[in-house]
């Protein structure tokens, strides 16, 4: 998982962590890279596109949390 926190976006950190994971894969052997996002993430889907990423499919996810954390 690559989160960057709000005050922190926009200043290609996230750009850094996801180049350095294709840098990993890549190195790994593995050809593809896949990733998923909440569907409430718009600003999320924005910037994936813009990196190149393709939507391939929708599906629906819970996040679950924990109340005293």
């Amino acid at each position: 998982q690559i989160s960057v926190e709000p005050a922190s976006q926009g200043r290609g950190v996230g750009r850094l962590l996801l180049a350095a994971a294709g840098r990993a894969i890549v190195a790994a052997g593995m050809e593809r890279i896949t990733l998923s996002v909440s569907v409430e993430n718009r600003a999320a889907h924005r910037w994936y596109r813009r990196l190149g990423f393709v939507p391939e499919k929708s599906f629906t996810a819970y996040l679950w949390t924990d109340p005293e954390v």
